[in-house]
Order: C-alpha cells, then structure tokens, then sequence
C-alpha cells in the first residue's frame, strides 16, 4: 500500500487498549497493530463509513506475525499470534534445564550461552502464557471489525 493511502486510512483507526504494553503479550510495546490491516482497508474502501475499525500497541515481534492477515476478533488474532511464537520457538522451549551441578562442569563461555538461551526460555513462556490466556486487555473489544453504530451505542 503507498505511504499516502496508509496516513489516508489511518483517520479510520481508534487506538483502543494499553499504550505502552503489546496487547497480545504484554512486552512492551514499540508499535501499532491495525488490527484490521490497513491494507485490506485500503481495497475496501466502502465498508469505512458502516465499520469502525481499531489499532492496538504491540511489539515487533507481535505486529510481524500479526501481518496483514484479517482476524474477525481479537482472541483469534492473539492465539494465531500464540502459533506462530511456539512454532518459532519450539526448539528453544523443548530444551532441557541444566542443574548446577551440570553447569559447573562446563566452561564459562558454554554457561553464559546457556544461561541466554534459558532466560530467551523463560522470556518466550511468559509471553505464550499471555498469548494464550482468554483474557483481553481494558478496553480492546473482541470483535475486531465492528458496525460503527454498535460502537457507539
């Protein structure tokens, strides 16, 4: 979609939900997901005046797996989101722990890869248990897509 049109179709948007934290894992946020991407809107542009439309904070990791994919509620995006982080990380998350003893064994370049790669573990299971939790943050509607005079009703 042209730079142009995408400002054009953002004054469509209501930024609904936390601003700083990703809404879908709670890491914090350093971008706006149009949950329902501004590039299906731009090719539909007669649903704007009967639709309301929302952005939602989110963080990079989120927003790229989020896509420009169109999910009717927010639960559906969040869990395809979940997928995509345990399908990406499934390596990382069926890794052993290592006990002390194991680790004192191991020389101090091998301990401090494996210490990163379990606080990554610990990091990437704190987010998938946000991702796959039914609940939603203060107010981000369900419906992601919504006729704009329930909106506002």
């Amino acid at each position: 979609m042209p730079q142009r049109a995408k400002r054009a179709a953002d004054r469509y948007y209501s930024h609904v939900g936390p601003r700083f934290s990703c809404c879908y894992c709670d890491e914090p946020a350093e971008q706006v997901d149009h949950a329902t991407p501004a590039s299906w809107l731009h090719y539909n542009l007669h649903l704007i005046e009967d639709w309301r439309f929302y952005s939602v904070a989110s963080c990079a990791d989120c927003n790229a797996k989020a896509g420009a994919s169109f999910d009717l509620t927010f639960r559906e995006r969040r869990a395809r989101i979940a997928r995509a982080v345990r399908k990406e990380n499934t390596k990382l998350l069926s890794a052993p722990r290592w006990s002390d003893d194991e680790l004192d064994e191991m020389g101090s370049l091998m301990v401090a890869e494996i210490v990163k790669a379990m606080r990554e573990k610990e990091r990437v299971k704190r987010r998938l248990k946000v991702l796959e939790s039914r609940s939603i943050p203060e107010g981000v509607p369900n419906d992601m897509l919504m006729r704009r005079e329930m909106a506002e009703a």
